[in-house]
């Protein structure tokens, strides 16, 4: 069982109701039974929230499969600043809770070979705030092929980020991935098997 908490006060219901549709599209690829609990201060959830989320801050991101274990358990593990009714809001959080799952981004993957044009990349993400050793962690890096379970690489993965054609060399581009492709419920029913 994994118990997946919001902790802020006051509790957006619609907000957290939306949040679980989405969490939930993972369901039926993970024996995992997700149990969605209230982890504020003094109600019901208390302390028991593997997963914590927070709708305050900025941006949208997650801890990653185990790392929330080793988080202060008031302390969010992840946090979703997207709204319901925004384009993108159901693929967002599926694209965190994958984090939570323990998937990294598939950008990433070793054998993506995205033909990046560097300086584009670097000028793109500071317009939006972003330094270069964040782009360099977040977009660029490479993840080391030891110590990960690899599938071959998905530009359809719901845990790849848009890549902007004017960002790269050549015509290479992966649009907003809005739904789990088939090869994330694969890899994800491998990492949590029925037993």
């Amino acid at each position: 069982m994994l118990n997946i908490a919001w902790i802020d006060d006051p509790m957006d219901l619609a907000h957290w109701q939306a949040i679980q549709h989405a969490v939930l599209k993972w369901q039926p690829h993970i024996n995992l039974t997700l149990e969605f609990i209230d982890g504020r201060e003094g109600e019901p959830g208390e302390g028991k929230g593997d997963i914590r989320i927070s709708v305050q801050g900025p941006g949208n991101y997650s801890l990653i499969g185990t790392d929330a274990k080793a988080n202060d358990p008031w302390v969010p593990t992840m946090v979703l600043s997207v709204r319901p009714g925004e384009e993108r809001f159901e693929a967002t959080v599926m694209h965190e809770f994958g984090h939570a799952l323990g998937l990294e981004h598939e950008h990433q993957h070793p054998q993506a070979n995205i033909p990046w044009d560097l300086d584009k990349v670097y000028a793109w993400y500071a317009e939006k705030g972003h330094d270069k050793a964040t782009v360099d962690d977040q977009v660029l890096g490479r993840l080391p092929e030891r110590g990960h379970g690899f599938t071959r690489y998905d530009r359809s993965s719901i845990m790849h980020y848009p890549v902007r054609n004017e960002l790269t060399h050549g015509d290479w581009e992966v649009g907003h991935n809005l739904e789990l492709s088939e090869q994330d419920k694969a890899f994800a029913a491998r990492i949590y098997p029925t037993p």
